[in-house]
């Protein structure tokens, strides 16, 4: 063989071993490259099933502090207090407790490495043996009376003069005592209810109001802020703003969805809930005058308070609680469960009246309250179910209670009363039925106001 061949044979073995070096470094780089690949698919894979896992812990933590949050309170330990909690799996609880008109409120943040969940509940108590009821009337000057269609199914407690049956003017008299349960009959003074809470939301009435009318316009990037020129639309507002102030009339208008921190709204006159206005959550209002409730307005787990008085519109519906010296509620309102009517003076004024007014075909199921304020009389302190009108769960009445429609639930009242010219009636059941068996099921009551309470929670927000 030539040496030309020879040379050129020698190059042609030198390019294909040139070739094969090629392929084979790029075999390695793609097989480098596909085990990165699945390397990092397999750690995103991991990451994500940690994170899923610690989402999920952070979540058990959170509803464990609220479960935590229930045994506090029937350890005696009231609310606006915050704690934390530990849990084996690294996670941990944040949880604050804050009272909420006549319940109590739960945030809990459920922290587990860099995941975080929220949730927040509403917490009241179940009804304690001893104050289950139908009726608990305290007046000892004189017994319970009845006339007409009344009746009352379940037991009552009364004072020594115990129960009576008499003609009335206009109406049938019972034939016999129309009590469908035990009569007991106590000679010591009867406790209607711990008026602690609603003293509580007293005290935060004057402050919020008070500071209100010293407030300036707070400086940007607060968490208070003033509405200047009385048009607030909740839409508009961020997570962090806590509380809004306005010195004139404020017109709310828009929606929100506030499961905390709680937001505070304080307006020194007239407030006005705009139709088509959506306010759920943990939102309350304060007013140092009247307070108007429309229809078309979505009220969920709010509060709702005036120095002067609440009118309920004909044909409403929602779900708060309303504190004012006068509640006024129309025909066809439906207040819903976990909703409260609670006559209270906030300002501490003197010589004003009191009075909770539900007229025909109106409905709460909740709670009924009035606490008189100091220096008012009780005739003047009046809470007035009319015929047609219901109570589905409690009345709480350290005053007079007129009561001709019905109360599906338990009454605790200092008295009844009714008033037909010429005469005052005390004492006296003319109409009115109320039947303990109609309570609804699991239907809890305000905190605090009955001893040897057992928290539950009442909603989740």
């Amino acid at each position: 063989m030539s040496d030309s061949c020879r040379t050129y044979l020698l190059k042609e073995d030198r390019g294909r071993e040139g070739y094969a070096l090629i392929s084979v470094l790029f075999l390695v780089l793609l097989l480098s490259a596909l085990s990165i690949i699945i390397l990092r698919v397999d750690l995103y894979r991991r990451r994500e099933t940690i994170e899923s896992l610690d989402k999920v812990s952070a979540g058990f933590a959170s509803k464990n502090g609220v479960i935590a949050a229930v045994e506090m309170l029937d350890n005696g330990i009231m609310a606006d207090s915050s704690f934390t909690m530990n849990f084996p799996d690294s996670s941990h609880a944040e949880v604050k407790v804050f009272q909420w008109g006549l319940y109590a409120g739960v945030e809990s943040e459920g922290v587990c490495h860099r995941m975080e969940s929220t949730t927040s509940a509403l917490l009241g108590s179940t009804i304690p043996s001893h104050g289950s009821a139908a009726l608990v009337l305290g007046n000892f000057q004189h017994g319970l009376t009845f006339a007409g269609n009344s009746k009352i199914i379940g037991n009552v407690v009364v004072g020594p003069r115990g129960v009576s049956i008499a003609p009335l003017r206009g109406e049938s008299s019972p034939v016999r005592i129309p009590i469908e349960g035990r009569l007991e009959t106590v000679s010591t003074k009867i406790h209607l209810f711990s008026a602690s809470t609603l003293e509580q939301e007293v005290r935060n009435a004057l402050l919020l109001l008070k500071g209100a009318q010293r407030s300036r316009m707070a400086p940007e990037g607060s968490d208070a802020i003033e509405c200047v020129d009385g048009q607030l639309d909740l839409s508009d507002l961020s997570d962090t703003v806590r509380e809004v102030f306005s010195q004139s009339d404020m017109a709310v208008s828009g929606s929100i969805m506030r499961r905390g921190p709680p937001l505070t709204i304080v307006a020194l006159k007239h407030l006005s809930i705009l139709p088509n206005t959506s306010i759920v959550g943990a939102v309350s209002f304060y007013s140092s005058d009247s307070v108007a409730i429309l229809p078309r307005i979505q009220l969920v787990s709010c509060i709702i308070a005036s120095a002067k008085i609440i009118y309920v519109e004909d044909g409403s519906s929602f779900t708060a609680q309303l504190f004012a010296p006068v509640i006024d509620c129309q025909s066809n309102c439906a207040a819903n469960y976990p909703s409260a009517f609670v006559s209270i003076n906030l300002l501490d004024s003197t010589g004003i009246h009191q009075s909770i007014t539900m007229l025909p075909g109106s409905k709460i199921t909740g709670a009924v309250v009035m606490h008189v304020g100091a220096g008012i009389l009780l005739q003047d302190a009046t809470i007035d179910i009319q015929p047609g009108a219901t109570v589905s769960g409690e009345v709480f009445d350290d005053g007079y209670l007129t009561m001709d429609g019905k109360i599906d639930g338990l009454v605790r009242t200092f008295d009844l009363y009714f008033y037909d010219l010429p005469t005052v009636y005390l004492g006296w059941l003319r109409t009115g039925i109320i039947d303990r068996s109609s309570l609804p099921e699991g239907f809890l009551q305000p905190i605090g106001f009955l001893p040897n309470q057992k928290a539950a929670i009442l909603t989740w927000l």
